[in-house]
């Protein structure tokens, strides 16, 4: 049998709106359907997101499906997916967003032209009336760059800033290192701490300009609409990057001047969305979903007090933000309720 060019991923868990979009997207990528694999997972969905599923088989002769009976998370379901996959290059895709067209073939060829094994893109946020292009945070483009090259930096975002393992495609090479396995420990933040974890093990990768990743905001029934308790656990996330980063030294993957700059970085980000939470979710608190909202920014406060007994580096990024964040900080430190006197701060 001949080996697939690209296997796709899908997570799914009750995604019966939005995941015919999704497959639909994959009809489109100038890669013939018997080089094209499709894997879905399904994560104990109770709607008839599988049925929508098997409505494509008649379009992707390389179907894979494997179905979670219970919810086992979507590191457990990209997991199953990644280990079922058999094509060369592997790539992620959330149900509820899409690809462009010839968005898969661009990335292959670039990951074939420029001889590296994985390539970031740039990706198209899609909310409720606005479509809007977010480029990744690197300026050098199709060209072969180190994945620690430039991405210390606190002032700016950088490709560490972002997190998200569907905007490109991966050679099958870093699945059997186990480099695109996603820690199912994790409630939340398992993209961010994966993709560390990538950029600290390999030595070369791209970014190319292409916005064909469509990721949906915001939209109700979305996966990036929820407010749930569960998202609290990015503070875990960051424990494990912390190790990551402890290991990278000790393996000497990094000198202890990269390592200083990237706890730098590592604690600045887990300081900027301690704050992107708590701007998101202070105007729920006194809507239909107060009790939800109240009982998650009591949660927050909790994990920021309780990481910053422990972690040194949170107050040494503290001193490098805005006086407008500091000062979000400063009341999810002791008293939340404070922020309800300010105006949200956005960075």
């Amino acid at each position: 049998m001949t080996t697939p060019l690209v296997s796709v991923i899908l997570p799914a868990h009750n995604q019966e709106a939005f995941i015919a979009d999704a497959l639909s997207s994959l009809r489109f990528q100038g890669i013939d359907r018997d080089a094209l694999e499709v894997v879905v997972i399904d994560d104990g969905s109770t709607d008839h997101t599988m049925d929508v599923v098997d409505s494509f088989s008649s379009w992707f002769p390389k179907l894979l499906t494997n179905s979670h009976p219970t919810p086992h998370g979507v590191s457990a379901a990209r997991n199953r997916g990644t280990e079922m996959a058999s094509g060369r290059y592997l790539a992620y895709l959330d149900p509820d967003d899409w690809y462009g067209p010839l968005y898969l073939r661009t990335c292959v060829e670039a990951s074939e032209s420029l001889d590296v094994p994985f390539v970031r893109t740039d990706h198209t946020r899609h909310g409720r009336t606005t479509r809007e292009v977010n480029r990744a945070p690197e300026g050098r483009r199709s060209q072969r760059l180190h994945p620690l090259a430039g991405v210390e930096a606190v002032e700016y975002s950088t490709m560490l800033d972002y997190p998200y393992p569907c905007t490109g495609i991966f050679r099958s090479d870093l699945r059997d290192t186990g480099l695109l396995r996603f820690d199912e420990s994790l409630a939340t933040a398992e993209d961010r701490e994966m993709m560390w974890r990538l950029h600290l093990a390999t030595d070369v990768y791209a970014v190319i300009s292409e916005p064909g990743f469509f990721y949906r905001r915001d939209i109700d029934g979305s996966l990036t609409a929820a407010v749930t308790s569960r998202q609290l656990a990015f503070s875990t996330a960051f424990d494990l990057i912390a190790d990551h980063l402890h290991v990278a030294k000790i393996g000497r993957r990094i000198t202890e001047a990269q390592w200083q700059a990237l706890s730098l970085k590592r604690a600045r980000q887990f300081i900027a969305i301690s704050a992107f939470h708590a701007n998101r979710v202070l105007p729920l608190a006194h809507g239909d979903d107060s009790v939800e909202a109240e009982a998650f920014l009591d949660g927050l406060h909790n994990r920021l007090r309780t990481a910053w007994d422990h972690d040194e580096w949170l107050s040494h990024a503290y001193m490098t933000c805005t006086p407008e964040r500091r000062t979000v900080i400063d009341a999810l430190r002791t008293d939340w309720r404070v922020l309800e006197e300010l105006v949200p701060v956005y960075e």
